[in-house]
């Protein structure tokens, strides 16, 4: 038996993020999943505004991720954590260029996973870090 860790995943859909970038976020989600032990997952797309998808493992490679214009992790982050029952992990897969909330809530564990160059990240979450040719 394998506890189930209540896990949402914000994904950057903003039009910075290539289509490379995006199926990277994808497949690390379902790596999320096994590590988590959840069969299905909630994922919020987010370019300005959050859509919130529950995907499960079976339909990761089918997810109609919806954004592609401006960028707001504030918000997607925000949506997150009205979640109910609310997560106690929050992982951002993003290219890091959007803003970010000053604070966040206590008792949720946040890991911001930076797909492509290092950029400058918030001291309250986990900094992950996928070095990614995206010019191709």
């Amino acid at each position: 038996r394998q506890p189930v860790l209540e896990a949402a995943i914000v994904i950057d859909t903003s039009g910075s993020m290539s289509a490379k970038q995006l199926d990277a976020a994808l497949c690390e989600t379902g790596s999320v999943m096994a590590a988590t032990g959840q069969r299905t997952v909630r994922v919020i797309s987010c370019d300005t505004t959050p859509t919130v998808h529950a995907l499960s493992v079976s339909s990761l490679r089918s997810a109609a991720l919806m954004g592609g214009g401006g960028t707001d992790m504030c918000a997607g982050l925000e949506a997150a954590h009205k979640l109910r029952p609310r997560p106690r992990l929050v992982v951002v897969f993003t290219d890091g260029l959007t803003p970010w909330p000053r604070d966040v809530p206590a008792g949720v564990q946040h890991i911001i996973v930076v797909i492509g160059p290092s950029t400058d990240l918030p001291d309250w979450a986990l900094e992950v870090h996928i070095p990614m040719d995206i010019s191709q």
